[in-house]
């Protein structure tokens, strides 16, 4: 899969999130804040961003099997 942009490549990965958990009714920022909080978004620091979209995208990978329940996640974006 190529992306245009690093940016889209990040919009890609938080896409497949949202899809993957059902949490459409949270904005991105929502999304991100919470998957940085669960650990599973490393925060950016410095570096290589494609390095970050990989490591993000594994992550992702990883959650996709596991599934997590819904209501957890919902619980969780709440705090």
């Amino acid at each position: 899969m190529k992306y245009r942009t690093k940016q889209s490549r990040l919009q890609a990965t938080m896409r497949k999130f949202v899809k993957v958990h059902k949490v459409h009714s949270f904005t991105t920022q929502e999304v991100s804040a919470w998957m940085i909080r669960m650990g599973l978004f490393p925060i950016p620091k410095r570096g290589d961003p494609k390095e970050l979209c990989e490591e993000w995208e594994s992550n992702l990978d990883s959650i996709g099997k596991h599934k997590l329940p819904n209501q957890n996640i919902v619980r969780e974006m709440q705090k």
